[in-house]
């Protein structure tokens, strides 16, 4: 396997448009990519990274899920993990896609969703930035046993959604039983729990998962969430299992940031990521 890494866009918000969401994540990927580009530390993250910009979006949100998949498919079997930039959160369904559908179908592909949200609203009428994993559990690209939604907030999801997960045997961590210094902990305990189960993982951020003094650029911005310390923290570990090979940041909203403060967020998530599974992978 190669060293290095890709990079891919999704500048998208259609999802987020049919949900009635506030618009602007479509210009994500370029609110990152700006901050991205000042990092420096590891001059490794810079010298292996494969940048394959931009996916086009297309006429349909459809025809755009499928352009994504694509494409991620293709920077999934050229590089040792990839990092994809949305864009909304609907796009973590071709995401998973494109590592299901790879080379090895017989294979079991986890996912952390770490989000204020289940997204699991019906794609009908029309997808939705709530409907990527009732999609993906519905299509059978993930099994509820391998899926992990992490640091949920129940007055932020409604009650159907609940059952709705319960019915796909969904694990649910609440941000509830997070308080107090467990989120770091309790992130290590799913990702032990999808490591013994899957053979390859995705995680999901959505940038909503911050509290909003942190990230106040997102689509649903929360006011109560996880910090930056700890969520990178979560992100470095992860980075450290083999396992984990994509890491999704989704939701990114330069519309409404102040100071950039969620865009510079995003892009240091992605590089102690990339870091991390950079020093893993060439001390191998």
């Amino acid at each position: 396997m190669e060293k290095h890494w890709s990079l891919i866009g999704l500048p998208d918000d259609t999802g987020v448009k049919n949900v009635n969401g506030r618009m602007g994540a479509a210009g994500g990927p370029a609110a990152f990519r700006t901050y991205f580009e000042k990092l420096r530390g590891n001059a490794d993250v810079k010298k292996y990274l494969r940048d394959c910009g931009d996916v086009q979006t297309q006429i349909s949100i459809e025809e755009t899920h499928r352009s994504a998949a694509n494409c991620i498919a293709d920077a999934r079997l050229q590089s040792h993990f990839t990092v994809v930039l949305g864009g909304g959160h609907d796009l973590v369904f071709p995401h998973l896609q494109a590592y299901k559908n790879g080379r090895d179908l017989n294979k079991k592909t986890g996912c952390i969703n770490i989000d204020v949200h289940l997204d699991l609203r019906p794609d009908k009428p029309v997808i939705t930035s709530g409907s990527p994993f009732y999609m993906a559990l519905e299509s059978g690209i993930l099994e509820g046993a391998n899926f992990v939604e992490f640091g949920i907030q129940e007055y932020a999801n409604a009650e159907e959604l609940f059952v709705f997960a319960g019915t796909h045997h969904v694990n649910i961590v609440k941000f509830d039983d997070l308080r107090n210094g467990h989120a770091v902990s309790g992130f290590k305990k799913a990702l032990q729990y999808l490591t013994e189960r899957c053979d390859e993982i995705v995680i999901s951020l959505d940038m909503d998962a911050f509290q909003a003094a942190f990230a106040p650029g997102v689509s649903a911005p929360a006011p109560e969430g996880f910090t930056p310390s700890e969520v990178v923290e979560m992100l470095r570990y992860a980075a450290e299992n083999e396992k984990v090979t994509s890491l999704g940041i989704y939701e990114l909203n330069p519309e409404f940031d102040l100071d950039d403060r969620t865009a510079r967020l995003a892009a240091v998530c992605a590089y102690q990521f990339a870091s991390q599974k950079l020093a893993n992978h060439i001390a191998l």
